[in-house]
């Protein structure tokens, strides 16, 4: 049957549409702006692209709920081309995708119409409990904003020597505080007995007068556990229900450990302080899919250079070196890492140990080792991720990750000055 042109145009429009909807699914694009980078972090790039990615569907889908008009499928569509067609790399890839992300919280942000508007003592306890209650659930990751994903260096250099701020500027954004004004800020990081990345205003031009704003009192809180919170650890922007917020994460539990409103006038207002209550439960992610995460998860440790240890389940003894270093009592935090040595007891140049360099950078340790239907496996605890990893005699091969969701709560609630207007 003779077809004609109109039908095979039709056909030529779905195979594009196809290959299109293929190269915007978020692993094939990852793996695609990452296939030119090293052998061994292609893993990690991909995990880091895809996780952006997912990022910026969850803001758009917020941002569209809210306010459709300005945040329109046809402009996200518009948007995921160019991005297929402009960035073909990961530092191009994850400053679009955290700029993208930045562009739709603001949208999302202007809907609520709290610009300008001062918060009330209630208003401050609400935020509190539902911050805390959102981190219970293992969801504050969708309210901080990505700022470490803003990758560009070039406006860095050119604003690196800004007076009044200490440390080196790592990134620069802007943040709508109130109508028809952005405020620019840059994340510092600055070096002491600790390493801290803290964010303060670049330029104000001054619109927004402080002294319309409330201070702060402090109702049972210890001054000085404040000023020791953010010692080695670091400080994030909130962005919730139109309003934005410094989020500092310390060393002492697993979370936000203090939380301040951005005023219009980009100065900090403390709200509240947060702890553990104790309890938590265990998340499992499957890396491997034959992989039983649960039966892991309650598998038996062992020190994993007690003597004997046959990591790679070849039926033999595989002596190990744990190494690291701890960075002293200021900060609590320690790196430890494991290889695999030969019989004379050099660490062995092979591409397991460049994979557990690669996957196993420990900070706060501890690697364990696991027994599992008379398999060996290595337990490793990075950071608030562990991760369970099968050995072979080539390769390291993760098979599961671990998140312990704990329980939060608000340790101290601040008040606000009772003279203070508050908002209906």
């Amino acid at each position: 049957m003779k077809r004609g042109l109109g039908f095979w145009i039709a056909i030529a429009i779905a195979i594009s549409a196809t290959s299109l909807a293929q190269d915007l699914d978020p692993t094939s694009l990852a793996e695609r702006t990452c296939e030119g980078q090293p052998h061994k972090v292609i893993e990690w790039c991909v995990g880091q692209i895809t996780h952006d990615y997912e990022r910026v569907s969850r803001a758009f889908t917020a941002a569209h709920a809210v306010a459709p008009g300005d945040a329109t499928a046809s402009d996200q569509s518009k948007w995921l081309v160019d991005l297929r067609k402009n960035c073909t790399e990961r530092v191009c890839m994850r400053d679009a995708l955290a700029r993208r992300t930045l562009a739709l919280r603001a949208i999302e942000s202007r809907s609520f119409d709290a610009l300008d508007k001062t918060m009330s003592n209630a208003e401050v306890a609400q935020v509190c409990r539902s911050v805390a209650a959102i981190e219970s659930r293992g969801d504050i990751d969708d309210l901080l904003l990505p700022i470490g994903g803003l990758e560009r260096a070039d406006y860095v250099a050119q604003n690196a020597a800004k007076a009044g701020h200490n440390g080196q500027l790592e990134h620069q954004f802007e943040l709508a505080l109130h109508h028809g004004r952005r405020t620019s800020f840059g994340e510092y990081m600055s070096n002491g007995s600790c390493v801290m990345f803290s964010v303060e205003a670049i330029a104000d031009d001054g619109s927004a007068d402080d002294t319309n704003w409330p201070t702060t009192k402090c109702v049972d809180c210890d001054l000085e556990e404040l000023r020791l919170i953010g010692w080695g650890g670091s400080e994030s922007v909130l962005s919730y229900r139109g309003r934005h917020y410094i989020a500092t994460y310390g060393g002492w539990s697993h979370g936000i450990e203090y939380l301040e409103w951005l005023t219009p006038a980009a100065t900090r207002r403390g709200l509240c302080t947060f702890e553990d209550t104790g309890s938590e439960r265990m998340v499992a992610k499957r890396l491997d899919p034959g992989a039983d995460c649960d039966a892991l998860a309650r598998a038996p440790a062992e020190d994993i250079a007690a003597p004997g240890s046959d990591l790679d389940n070849d039926g033999k003894s595989d002596p190990v070196v744990v190494g690291g270093e701890d960075s002293g009592a200021g900060c609590g935090r320690s790196w430890r890492n494991i290889s695999f040595v030969d019989a004379n007891g050099d660490v062995e140049a092979s591409a397991r140990n460049d994979e557990l360099r690669k996957l196993i950078g420990l900070e706060n340790g501890p690697v364990k080792l696991l027994t599992l239907k008379g398999k060996r496996y290595i337990y490793a605890k990075n950071g608030d991720v562990t991760a369970a990893y099968s050995v072979t005699k080539t390769a390291v091969i993760p098979q599961c990750e671990f998140r312990i969701q704990y329980k939060r709560r608000v340790k101290t609630q601040f008040s606000f000055d009772s003279d203070t207007q508050e908002s209906p």
